[in-house]
């Protein structure tokens, strides 16, 4: 493997977090999933059980962090190494079976290829998003309603609906469920739009970090298509967001959807970077027994 580099793996997310959050917000938007992940569980979120924290470090008196890693089995292991030659190391240490077990790797499309050339062998797999970032909001016009917080009162509605979202694309439903009464709780990071009182469109939202806020789940029942529901509940959350203070808004997209990248591209989300979930192969130098 290249040198100048180690592998520490934290023994939990306070640990991690004190080492690596400082360079983790650095690049807020490139990192906005490694970094919410750690500080929803800093806040007393559910942190999910058997994770494992990586970093990649500089091999010197300071051991300052490179690159991060962040697994939780049997989910892909989510890689934020935007040094080409530290992702190539970190695709080598995967690849000296550091982690029993590992799969596939999630991460941005241009680290992705660092990591598996050090690593050997990886394939694509069928999902692929890509992130945006809010530059100029351009609400919809015309849509009735208005966007509603939701309340724990609305607990049922929500892991309903998230199930749904979940299920259409093709991501773990209970454990989408099993945030939803956190979410509800912390206050502010869950929306419906609502027309004449009923919601007709959801989404939730991260708290800011280093200015950042990351929109997921937005889901409309296929009852209530077609009405720019949508499109209105997106707009009305970036905008109370940034009322809020937060510095920037992003989101991602299926990229097999070109529906919700042109309906996001009209409110002024502006694409940033293509991500992709790599499932690992033999690595390169294996030799069975």
């Amino acid at each position: 493997m290249a040198s100048g580099f180690r592998c520490v793996r934290d023994p939990d997310v306070r640990a991690f977090a004190a080492a690596a959050m400082d360079w983790l917000v650095r690049d807020p938007v490139r990192n906005t999933v490694p970094a919410a992940l750690v500080d929803g569980a800093l806040r007393g979120g559910i942190e999910r059980a058997g994770t494992v924290y990586l970093r990649v470090v500089h091999d010197g008196a300071t051991a300052a962090a490179a690159g991060t890693a962040i697994w939780t089995p049997p989910r892909a292991m989510f890689v934020s190494v935007p040094d080409p030659a530290v992702a190539r190391f970190l695709g080598g240490h995967v690849a000296s079976g550091a982690l029993a077990g590992l799969d596939a790797v999630n991460g941005a499309d241009d680290e992705l290829d660092a990591f598996v050339d050090g690593y050997g062998a990886a394939e694509v797999t069928g999902w692929r998003s890509r992130l945006h970032v809010l530059d100029a909001l351009r609400p919809p016009v015309g849509v009735p309603g208005s966007l509603v917080e939701a309340t724990p009162a609305d607990l049922p509605v929500v892991v309903a609906w998230v199930r749904a979202f979940s299920a259409e694309a093709g991501t773990d439903g209970d454990e989408a469920a099993a945030q939803a009464g956190a979410r509800l709780a912390a206050g502010g990071l869950c929306w419906f739009w609502r027309v004449g009182g009923e919601p007709v469109s959801f989404l939730w939202r991260t708290r800011p970090v280093g200015g950042v806020v990351r929109l997921s789940a937005v889901y409309t029942p296929p009852a209530h298509r077609g009405h720019g529901y949508a499109a209105a509940c997106v707009a009305g959350a970036s905008a109370r967001a940034l009322d809020a203070g937060a510095q920037r808004c992003v989101l991602y997209t299926d990229l097999a959807n070109p529906v919700s990248n042109r309906l996001y591209a009209r409110l002024g989300y502006v694409p940033v970077l293509d991500s992709s979930v790599r499932r690992l192969g033999v690595p390169r130098g294996y030799h069975r027994g």
